[in-house]
């Protein structure tokens, strides 16, 4: 995607932003935290990984931030156990 694509892809999906951010008054479990990351997760990521094609970026932020999308990518594809 390029500039455009993602811009146009997060403004479309903004309401999604909206609706997964943390309210500090809220009781937070894991059930909620996971429904909140499923809602921004689609489009967090394509910032992230446009993000991942500035020349400049540092190889290891690089490496930090292709990590942090695998991770995200497993929690969704896979879940996670609760405790």
């Amino acid at each position: 995607m390029n500039f455009e694509q993602v811009d146009t892809h997060v403004h479309e999906n903004f309401s999604d932003v909206e609706e997964a951010q943390v309210n500090p008054t809220q009781p937070i479990t894991y059930a909620l935290l996971f429904q909140k990351l499923e809602k921004v997760w689609p489009v967090a990521k394509p910032v992230l990984q446009s993000v991942l094609l500035i020349p400049f970026l540092p190889k290891k932020w690089k490496v930090t931030i292709q990590t942090l999308i695998d991770v995200v990518d497993t929690i969704q594809t896979k879940g996670i156990q609760y405790p």
